[in-house]
């Protein structure tokens, strides 16, 4: 599988992100009787696009932009990212999916492991795309992304912080 580098320039922060890009390959195979069959499974995923749209969310609600993930692939296996946080400040997590199908949850933890915020509402069982919290406290958060299918996801999400 080939890969190529893409590095993009977020709104001149001076910071560059790596994006993944997979390229189709063309993988067709013969059998024995001849025929080809086409095994490529390959799907390509832009994160650079999802990443615009979380940035483009921050800015009508006054948020500035801290740090970008990538979101993809196929695992069910919750993503973890840490992040320190400071006492009184207000920070908002936006995530969009490629696939709206694909519901995208974000949580996050505190310190001592206790979830202090998440996008997804258990009383109601509704996912949203963001979540917004007041930290109490300066410290090293957690924050773990997850899904629920089990198919191949194209993902991002930003952290975005106001005073």
């Amino acid at each position: 599988m080939k890969h190529n580098k893409i590095f993009l320039m977020l709104f001149g922060l001076g910071m560059s992100y790596g994006i993944m890009a997979q390229k189709p390959t063309n993988n067709n195979k013969t059998t024995p009787n001849n025929t080809k069959v086409n095994t490529n499974t390959t799907t390509e995923c832009n994160a650079s696009v999802q990443l615009n749209k979380c940035v483009e969310a921050l800015k009508p609600m006054g948020y500035k932009f801290l740090k970008s993930y990538k979101l993809e692939g196929k695992s069910s296996k919750p993503l973890e990212y840490e992040y320190t946080l400071s006492k009184g400040t207000t920070y908002l997590i936006s995530m969009t999916n490629a696939d709206p199908s694909t519901k995208l949850k974000v949580a996050l933890y505190d310190n001592d492991g206790k979830m202090i915020a998440s996008s997804y509402n258990t009383d109601i069982k509704k996912y949203f795309p963001s979540v917004q919290m007041t930290v109490q406290r300066t410290g090293i958060y957690k924050l773990k992304f997850s899904h629920e299918s089990s198919k191949d996801y194209c993902a991002a999400s930003v952290l975005g912080f106001k005073r």
